[in-house]
């Protein structure tokens, strides 16, 4: 009797188990395709950046750069997007505090946007 009833909470243990699992899974920003954390709770402040506004290798930035010198001078991006007509590039900035996503028209690199916590 006590085998059936140790079997039956395992069981059921085992159902919550997966619920839980599956309920937490499908969490997070599925349109960028992964689960970021913390991000999705803090509002992001964005705004329009010049090469003066920014650090490092960062600061070397020209408009009409093409994709492959930004990316001989940054390295490859975190992620790659086409967003209305543009191809746009993320970087960490800040130590991984801030995003830059530098947008490219025709190949060019036409505009850039920090975005903090």
């Amino acid at each position: 009797m006590k085998k059936k009833y140790g079997a039956i909470l395992v069981m059921v243990l085992l159902v919550a188990l997966a619920a839980m699992v599956l309920g937490t899974t499908g969490c997070g920003n599925l349109e960028r395709g992964t689960d970021v954390g913390m991000e999705d709770a803090v509002t992001a402040v964005e705004k329009a950046v010049t090469n003066a506004d920014l650090d490092g290798d960062f600061a070397k930035l020209e408009m009409g750069m093409s994709t492959a010198q930004v990316q001989d001078l940054l390295g490859y991006p975190v992620s790659i997007q086409d967003i209305a007509g543009k191809r746009v590039y993320k970087y960490y900035v800040a130590d991984g505090k801030g995003r830059l996503y530098i947008s490219f028209t025709d190949d060019k690199l036409s505009g850039m946007l920090l975005s903090t916590p």
